[in-house]
């Protein structure tokens, strides 16, 4: 900890998942609840700013033991609770056990979403208040800046094993196999992986779809920074997620409900362009 801290590390995100043992070692995991708790409280002592990642719509889980995560970790102290539902993926180890009835299935929609809304209200009981879709923090200065500058645009360097950063329109990966980065940086090379290059359109989008996820869409300014009409650009999509009460309007700015952070993945989609069709 004291070596992070020497390189100005000032933010550690644990991949918790989940406080529960049983939970944990259904998910590959390895350390027990106690050991977990103990590393939690270690970086919190350390004054570093804690972050913890809870998954909700684990195979066999309940609203109950979701909340019962989400209030272990609130009363650790954490600066902040980041709540992702988990994604079976096909041919991962969990989605063939649920396949082979070696696991019980995932939640159904409905199920799921009374995890995330009592996740969310668990948190809120604790003082933590929603900055995006997914996290909670504690302070204002808990908006971690990474995922802020994420959507500015920013360039970013992405220095991890897996991270991703982006230049200009241009969005690039490091190596996803540990082993194949831990040799590119023994031999000096930056461990590169791929790259791909976007469009003025879709970085406008990913813009403004990420402030939308980020309490709330300036319309105007939006429309300023990229030189276009927003309001006029996406005025349907507007009126039609305003009448499913999915967003409030509230002249130029643009706010996410209760039910559109539910429905977030289909309101992010809603906003959306054929190439050329913001700038030519």
């Amino acid at each position: 900890m004291s070596l992070l801290k020497r390189h100005q590390v000032n933010r550690i995100s644990l991949g918790v998942q989940s406080f529960d043992t049983e939970t944990r070692r259904g998910l590959g995991r390895r350390a027990e609840r106690e050991q977990v708790i103990r590393t939690v409280e270690r970086v919190r002592d350390a004054k570093m700013r804690t972050s913890v990642d809870l998954l909700y719509a684990i195979p066999g889980q309940t609203v109950e033991h979701f909340v019962e995560q989400v209030r272990t970790a609130c009363e650790i102290g954490v600066d902040n609770v980041s709540q992702y539902r988990l994604k079976v993926f096909p041919n991962t180890p969990l989605k063939k056990a649920i396949d082979a009835g070696e696991s019980l299935p995932q939640a159904a929609r409905a199920e799921w979403t009374d995890m995330q809304l009592a996740g969310w209200d668990e948190a809120e009981r604790h003082g933590y208040y929603r900055w995006n879709t997914k996290n909670f923090g504690k302070t204002e200065a808990e908006r971690c800046r990474y995922t802020w500058t994420h959507y500015a645009p920013t360039d970013l360097v992405p220095t991890g094993c897996g991270a991703g950063g982006q230049i200009g329109l241009a969005r690039f990966h490091t190596n996803r196999d540990l082993n194949a980065y831990c040799q590119h940086i023994r031999e000096g090379r930056f461990p590169f992986s791929g790259a791909t290059m976007g469009t003025m359109d879709a970085l406008y989008l990913r813009k403004l779809r990420g402030l939308l996820q980020q309490k709330e869409l300036d319309l105007a300014e939006l429309g300023r920074r990229f030189g276009v009409d927003s309001e006029r650009l996406h005025r349907e999509t507007l009126d039609e997620l305003a009448a499913k009460r999915l967003i409030e309007l509230d002249g130029d700015t643009v706010r996410l409900t209760r039910l559109g952070v539910v429905w977030w993945p289909e309101v992010a989609l809603s906003f959306k362009a054929k190439p050329g069709t913001i700038f030519f």
